[in-house]
C-alpha cells in the first residue's frame, strides 16, 4: 500500500477512491473484509494526524477513510463489525477532536477574516458530516461497541451531541 511506502496524500486518495468504488461490487466487498484494513490502512494512517497537529493534505484522506469504513459496514454488516470497531478504537479520539473543534473554527471565522477562514470552515463541516454519518451507521451495533470500547463510545456520543447542540437555537 502506498501509505506504508511514504507516498503522498494524492496517491493514497486515489487508492481510497478505488476501494470505495469496490464496495459497490459484492465480490470485491467480500474480499475487502479479509484484506486486513486495520493493519494496512487504519494503523499506518494514524501517523499523519493527531488532535494537536494535522497536516491539511491528509484531511481528505481521513474523510475517505471514514466513508470507506461506513460503506463496508453498510454492505458487510456483521462480517465487518470487528474491523469497524478497530477503526473507531484507533481514530475515535481524532474524530471526536474534529467534532469539538467546530466552535473554535466558527469563532475564528466570525472574529477574524471570514474570507481566509471560509475554506477551512467548509472542510471541517464536510469532515464532520462524514463523521456523523459513520456514527449513525454504528447505531445498530451500540451494544457490541460499548463492550469493545467502553471509554471511546461515550466520548464519541458526547462529541456528537456537542456538535448537534452547537447548531440548535
Amino acid at each position: 500500500m502506498p501509505l506504508q511506502k511514504g507516498k503522498g496524500a494524492e496517491v493514497v486518495l486515489e487508492c481510497l477512491v478505488v476501494l470505495i468504488r469496490m464496495t459497490k461490487m459484492e465480490q470485491a466487498t467480500k474480499m475487502l473484509q479479509y484484506s486486513g484494513l486495520a493493519r494496512n490502512l487504519w494503523i499506518p494512517i494514524c501517523k499523519f494526524a493527531t488532535p494537536e497537529s494535522v497536516d491539511p493534505s491528509w484531511n481528505q484522506v481521513y474523510i475517505l477513510c471514514v466513508h470507506l469504513n461506513s460503506k463496508l459496514l453498510e454492505s458487510q454488516t456483521h462480517y465487518y463489525i470487528e474491523e469497524c470497531f478497530n477503526f473507531w478504537g484507533l481514530h475515535g479520539m481524532f474524530l471526536c477532536h474534529k467534532l469539538w473543534s467546530l466552535s473554535e473554527m466558527v469563532e475564528n471565522f466570525l472574529l477574524n477574516s471570514p474570507d481566509t477562514n471560509y475554506r477551512s470552515m467548509k472542510e471541517l463541516l464536510n469532515f464532520d458530516v462524514f463523521i456523523l454519518n459513520a456514527v449513525s451507521a454504528m447505531i445498530p451495533y451500540l451494544d457490541g461497541w460499548r463492550i469493545q470500547q467502553p471509554t471511546e463510545l461515550p466520548r464519541i456520543i458526547v462529541s456528537e451531541i456537542y456538535f448537534l447542540n452547537y447548531f440548535t437555537p
